[in-house]
């Protein structure tokens, strides 16, 4: 209506103009000079009316109103105006003048009712005040010509109120189709642009593919994984691809199949190699027709290089190691296993049922149900297993006595199986057998065996005998180590030795770990075994004792390549979420909130394009480095991936705000010591050591949180989520989500 009021104002005054003129000569001039200003003053009031509603947001109901109420207000006033002409204008005793004017009441009507038509109750109050009162006037005079006039014009009159509501009811849908398409369209745009964002965003590639491998959009992670440029990696025929691996996969996805590769892959546009992992599926159009695929692509070097690592460490074990399943069957061997077992290649156990092949039988040759196993408690019952009376079974049918170890191996709180690690004993269980045989035999061997052995008297804990061997390890001359008490090589309290004795003797154990010092003052980790003997008719505890402090290191170099980052050393995303379910369950005991912090670096990328990524890790250890200074001992520090890192606060205080003003002092102190300048110095191609000024912020999301019901993962969507929102902002900003809001 705003859209056509400025016409019909400038429309009906013109033609107010003309009607004067016709009628100068039959109405008196002080009269149209009147009449005239009448439709000049509402016409500026309408005109005032329009301006000021184009200028006034809608976006209020009340507004609106008020604004239609006006609107009316104007339009009625401009049909009394016209509605006056039909009494002042109107000559007596003139037919061609009468007619002249129900003419222009009449065009001015219907053009009112077409201009006004979406608003019903202004177009009918304006028809009516413009038009009833000539034809009252028409139907007033004696002479028959008139009355029919005025019949004629009422009949006119009832038409155009009638043919008014079609069209209003006609303009009205049209609005409604308009506004509702209006609606639809912005609902799409808002949702491609949060589709949009979260590609961009997505901590992993992202492509889309047509039928014939062409890339028709992927995002900037994508072109990052594959140090390309984007706008060259958009357009890419796939089918020229140097690198042909990853084809098999894309083209199963146009099968309507789910595709997976994962392998080295080398990037055809900038010679990257990589180690990547890509999922590909089926894109489908509205009827259900493929009409390409989407590969999802994820950076998965740093895994493998670990992996590879993990697998070094335990190929370089001297005991056998291998992993199971929740099912029993067989996940990895190392290179111990095989040769302890005689078995050629990894591909002959791994997959199978791990007891069927090498723990089915008791060592007396009777049947051993894999359901009375102990090493499956592991996993079944979520304990740590040692076991030293077991045999295990060779490729070839033979038996070999074996001490083995078994743990449960858990991930995100799920039981996924159990790791074991054993040795072949057979020396040692010949080794003891002989030793009851005969004690010349026993002081043969003890004397030259090149394991270290003493020989204690229980009573005191004093080294009766020890062995060349033990005097080599200990660091002590023979007649030096004899006579002295376990007190002064092992680093427990007396009273903690005399209970441990007691176990040996009361034959409640005979395995040990401890910590003993040599005569240098190191201190190395061993396994004692211990049994009581008679020897000199004196009862006596004989201890073997295995140096076993590489083992151990190789045991925490394993444990710290599962839970921890290889760069940083911080915690990674499975050490992250079981800390976060104990920050949840202590908060839930407490009554204390906590608090998750989502960090993502800014301005990290331009580094790593400029130096490289040796020179980016740096700068990745630096700023871990900083993010544990501002944060307490009981707090962690973990990195989520990239330069992503999230930090769990735990023992905030009882109330929520005190507590979301606790985590923002913290936020605040991670912000500003994150911004401050790193100094990075690094060694360049060309021989020369190279220092790189760099300043890097950081984008914060965060949460506070108690005992709620939330999955870590839960938690973790919902603070970077609050990251991202710190990164629209323009990023080095904090900003906080409430998931209960």
């Amino acid at each position: 209506m705003l859209g056509t009021c400025h016409a019909s104002i400038i429309t009906s005054t013109l033609l107010a103009a003309v009607l004067a003129y016709v009628q100068r000569d039959v109405i008196a001039p002080g009269v149209i000079v009147v009449w005239l200003a009448l439709v000049v003053l509402v016409a500026l009031f309408r005109a005032m009316i329009a301006v000021v509603c184009k200028r006034s947001a809608l976006d209020e109901s009340a507004t609106t109103c008020a604004q239609l109420t006006r609107f009316r207000l104007g339009v009625l006033a401009a049909g009394i105006v016209w509605g006056a002409a039909g009494i002042v204008m109107f000559p007596a005793n003139d037919p061609y003048h009468q007619i002249f004017l129900i003419f222009m009441l009449a065009g001015l009507t219907a053009g009112g009712v077409i201009s006004y038509a979406a608003d019903l109750i202004g177009a009918t109050g304006f028809s009516i005040a413009a038009l009833l009162p000539a034809i009252v006037r028409l139907l007033a005079s004696g002479d028959h010509t008139s009355q029919a006039m005025g019949m004629a014009s009422l009949l006119y009159l009832a038409f155009m109120i009638v043919s008014l509501r079609y069209m209003h009811r006609h303009i009205r849908e049209n609005i409604e189709l308009r506004l509702a398409a209006s609606t639809r369209e912005e609902a799409a745009r808002a949702e491609e642009e949060r589709y949009r964002l979260l590609l961009n965003h997505s901590p992993v590639g992202i492509l889309h593919y047509d039928t014939d491998l062409v890339i028709t959009y992927c995002n900037q992670r994508f072109a990052d994984i594959l140090h390309a440029p984007l706008e060259r990696l958009i357009g890419l025929d796939m089918k020229t691809l140097r690198d042909r691996v990853v084809l098999p996969a894309l083209k199963q996805a146009l099968q309507g199949e789910l595709g997976y590769y994962e392998g080295p892959y080398t990037s055809t546009l900038s010679e990257v190699h990589k180690w990547v992992a890509m999922t590909c599926a089926p894109s489908r159009n509205g009827s259900g027709r493929i009409v390409g695929g989407v590969g999802i692509v994820q950076d998965v070097t740093a895994l493998h290089e670990s992996h590879q690592r993990m697998f070094s460490l335990l190929n370089s074990m001297a005991e056998g190691a291998y992993g199971v399943d929740v099912d029993g069957n067989c996940t990895f061997v190392n290179r111990a296993f095989l040769r302890i077992l005689g078995y050629d290649q990894a591909d002959e156990i791994i997959g199978k049922h791990i007891h069927e092949l090498i723990h089915h039988s008791h060592p007396d040759g009777s049947h051993y149900p894999a359901s009375e196993c102990r090493m499956y408690s592991a996993y079944r019952n979520n304990l740590e297993i040692h076991a030293t009376d077991e045999v295990f079974w060779t490729r070839d049918g033979k038996a070999i006595p074996v001490e083995y170890w078994s743990q449960p191996l858990l991930e995100k709180g799920v039981m996924q199986g159990a790791i074991a690690t054993f040795v072949d004993i057979s020396e040692r269980k010949q080794m003891l057998a002989e030793l009851r045989e005969s004690e010349e035999r026993f002081r043969q061997m003890f004397e030259r065996h090149s394991a270290v052995m003493l020989l204690i008297e229980p009573g005191s804990g004093m080294i009766v005998d020890a062995n060349p061997a033990a005097a080599r390890f200990y660091g002590y001359p023979l007649e030096n180590l004899r006579g002295k008490l376990l007190s002064s090589i092992n680093t427990l309290s007396e009273a903690e030795i005399a209970r441990e004795m007691q176990h040996a003797i009361d034959d409640h154990r005979d395995y040990f770990v401890f910590d003993h010092r040599l005569a240098s003052g190191e201190i190395r980790t061993v396994e004692v075994h211990s049994s009581s003997v008679h020897y000199r008719n004196a009862p006596l505890l004989f201890s073997i004792i295995h140096d076993v402090t590489e083992r151990k290191l190789a045991e925490a170099q394993i444990r710290n390549l599962a839970f921890y980052d290889a760069l940083t050393q911080l915690p990674n995303r499975r050490l992250l979420n079981d800390r976060l379910g104990i920050t949840a369950a202590a908060s839930m005991r407490s009554g204390r909130y906590a608090a998750v912090m989502f960090l993502d670096m800014d301005n990290f990328k331009p580094l790593n394009d400029k130096y490289g990524h040796a020179v980016g890790d740096l700068l990745l250890v630096e700023v871990a480095n900083r993010l544990k200074s501002c944060v307490r001992q009981m707090d962690t520090v973990a990195r989520f991936g990239g330069d992503e890192f999230v930090i769990v606060l735990n023992e905030l205080d009882t109330g929520k705000a005190q507590s979301v003003a606790q985590a923002d002092s913290v936020a605040q102190k991670i912000c500003r010591i994150v911004s401050e300048p790193y100094t990075i110095k690094f060694q360049t191609d060309q021989g020369p050591e190279k220092t790189v000024t760099h300043h890097c912020t950081t984008s914060l999301g965060a949460l506070v949180f108690t005992g709620n019901k939330a999955s870590p993962d839960d938690l973790i969507k919902w603070a970077d989520k609050a990251m991202y929102q710190a990164k629209e902002a323009g990023g080095n900003s904090i900003r906080f989500v409430d998931p209960e809001a």
